[in-house]
């Protein structure tokens, strides 16, 4: 991590651990500018870039991997650093967490946004984000159609991945 506030750094945890609760961010809009039309003032705003903070409690233990659903999911404005703030803000009173790098579905997390974050965005922020939505749609689609195929190589690659005790 680039930042340097013990206090915030004390609560990222190097690794995922029992007990640990588990973050992500994902820029997912901007900067973005938005022109006022000339009736209304013909002026320029602007939007600093928003990203996606999702945050899971701990992995209970008859838990494999992350569940889809995130117990938190917020916006946040300006940096990644202002994202992982906002990520520590949300955890409970002297929880730490892993930032995760793992594969999220941030479609999933941007449509939570939309949904929860009410009147807080412009027609802008709805368009930048269901734009952020079918990318990661489009995404998906690509990753599905390049490494799971009915084709002989595909499926030997495929066969590859799996660990021998369940073939």
């Amino acid at each position: 991590m680039d930042r340097h506030h013990p206090a915030i750094d004390s609560r990222i945890a190097p690794r995922p651990a029992p007990g640990v609760w588990i973050g992500a961010v994902r820029r997912a809009i901007g900067p973005i500018a938005h022109v006022t039309p000339a009736e209304q003032g013909g002026m320029i705003e602007t939007h600093p870039p928003h990203y996606l903070v999702a945050i899971w409690a701990p992995l209970r233990d008859d838990e494999a991997h992350l569940r889809r659903w995130p117990d938190s999911v917020s916006v946040a404005l300006g940096d990644h650093e202002g994202a992982i703030d906002e990520l520590v803000r949300n955890l409970p009173e002297g929880a730490r967490v892993w930032v995760t790098p793992q594969e999220i579905d941030w479609a999933v997390i941007a449509e939570i946004a939309m949904l929860s974050e009410g009147g807080r965005f412009t027609p802008e922020h709805y368009r930048e984000l269901e734009r952020f939505i079918a990318q990661e749609r489009d995404a998906t689609l690509a990753t599905i159609s390049a490494n799971y195929t009915d084709s002989e190589a595909g499926f030997k690659g495929f066969l590859g991945t799996i660990p021998a005790t369940f073939v």
